[in-house]
């Protein structure tokens, strides 16, 4: 994409397969200048098509378009520079040097894959090649994504009752029971975790009380109606 003009009239598969770190740059510098060749010379409207064909000794890149077709005299001298068979000065190559293939040539063979063209192709275009050798390819792991748990889907720890830990220094209270070993249920809100509040000291009642008392429980004793209580008796403040 940063290399040519144009690229998204390429269209390019996918491969499981990467190239090793050495020979990044120079495959990719190739391909490109090979991209941006084919893209040129096909109509503004044509797709230039990328796939791979694996093999025994290694993977060919194949690079397809729909433009004007080489003629038997072009496609030789071109396949003549990019084998390595036909070497120019490129001081000689005029004003305007068309140096695209000739760069291919030459990190091809410092680096140990092959370029060729053929013509016609199945668009009645070009065709060019990149055989990639096995030792420059290396493979790249796939990290296997974990499955999300189906929802719905209990399991004996899910389903298992949590049981608070207990408190160091804490003793649990035994269940109180009945004379007849009853559990008596406790009302109201659960003791809170800090100590219970003393209760304040109880203090004797006063005698006009106490006196009160045991005649209201003499009269019930005797049968008698109750009558209204002497007045209290005491410092008045």
């Amino acid at each position: 994409m940063g290399y040519i003009e144009d690229y998204q009239r390429v269209r390019t598969q996918e491969l499981p397969t990467a190239v090793t770190s050495r020979a990044v740059g120079p495959i990719v510098h190739t391909l490109a200048l090979l991209l941006d060749n084919a893209v040129r010379y096909s109509p503004p409207n044509a797709t230039v098509h990328v796939s791979f064909q694996e093999g025994h000794h290694g993977v060919t890149v194949l690079v397809d378009d729909a433009g004007l077709r080489m003629t038997p005299e072009q496609l030789d001298r071109a396949r003549d520079i990019l084998t390595g068979h036909r070497s120019e000065d490129l001081t000689q190559l005029g004003a305007y040097p068309q140096t695209g293939f000739r760069v291919a040539a030459a990190l091809a063979s410092a680096y140990g894959f092959r370029v060729d063209l053929e013509a016609p192709n199945a668009f009645l275009g070009t065709r060019a090649l990149v055989f990639l050798p096995q030792d420059l390819l290396t493979t790249v792991p796939q990290a296997q994504p974990t499955a999300p748990a189906p929802l719905g889907t209990t399991t004996a720890a899910s389903l298992a009752p949590v049981r608070p830990s207990p408190q160091p220094g804490r003793t649990p209270a035994l269940p109180q029971t009945t004379a007849s070993g009853l559990t008596v249920r406790a009302r109201g809100k659960a003791p809170s975790a800090g100590p219970a509040p003393r209760l304040p000291a109880a203090e004797p009642g006063r005698p006009s009380v106490v006196a009160a008392w045991a005649r209201g429980t003499q009269r019930a004793r005797s049968g008698e109606t109750p009558s209204s209580p002497a007045p209290e008796k005491g410092p008045h403040s």
